[in-house]
């Protein structure tokens, strides 16, 4: 089976689901977590299908909003039905062309680290969109960034999670042969006969990230938390 771009194999999967294929399930494989099937249509919920924590961030949010990692376009869809003027973002090609066939105005194929066009008030990452930092030493890259394409007074929304939290996590960490940090984590997509290469994502503790960015002089508070870890949190740039 030969290995593909796994944001290739990503935007096929929304493309298939928005043609018809209601019943498309994109298949997870992990070196920590057990492979999951996850179906297509999470990524088309309607806001009353978001999780509370998805809810309570679009409730943080405020001025210009920069989507990052949008997907299907299910978050940056009701912020622009709620008069958001939101630009979304999408490393996949064909998870753009799904949004702009499902609405989304302003939509960009474009790496965060490299988008740098316009300023914002709101940076937004939801279902673990932080990952995309991929490791603990690229965090100080990520704040750089998010200073330069943030307004004054602007912030930074974002999801991630302790996995040590997780029921099962000892299990998992038995299997675990080097000395990486434990949310640096490698994935890699299975649809429909297609793998994809492997691609790293990264879970962050909350006092890890806090951390990181008060010595890149920004503030980070907890929002919200559920018993596995997983929270959402607000990060502002400390005044000098």
């Amino acid at each position: 089976m030969k290995s593909i771009n796994p944001w290739n194999i990503y935007g096929q999967a929304l493309k298939d689901y928005l043609s018809g294929a209601i019943d498309s399930t994109l298949i997870i494989h992990s070196d920590w977590f057990e492979t999951e099937n996850l179906p297509v249509s999470i990524y088309f919920r309607n806001y009353d299908a978001f999780a509370k924590m998805e809810q309570e961030a679009i409730t943080h949010c405020k001025g210009r909003v920069l989507d990052v990692g949008a997907g299907a376009g299910a978050h940056s869809l009701y912020l622009q039905e709620t008069g958001f003027d939101v630009v979304a973002i999408d490393l996949s090609s064909k998870a753009v062309e799904t949004m702009k066939q499902r609405g989304v105005k302003n939509v960009y194929c474009i790496d965060f680290f490299e988008f740098q066009q316009e300023k914002f008030d709101t940076l937004l990452f939801l279902m673990n969109g932080i990952g995309i930092v991929e490791k603990i030493k690229q965090l100080n890259l990520f704040f750089d960034k998010c200073e330069e394409l943030l307004n004054k007074n602007g912030q930074v929304i974002f999801e991630s999670g302790d996995i040590r939290k997780i029921p099962g996590f000892e299990n998992f960490s038995k299997n675990q042969k080097d000395t990486r940090y434990f949310g640096e984590v490698s994935f890699w997509f299975e649809y429909r006969g297609m793998l994809s290469a492997p691609f790293d994502w990264l879970y962050i503790d909350f006092d890890l990230v806090s951390s990181i960015a008060k010595n890149n002089n920004w503030t980070v508070e907890k929002i919200m938390e559920d018993p596995n870890g997983h929270y959402l949190a607000r990060a502002i740039k400390v005044k000098r």
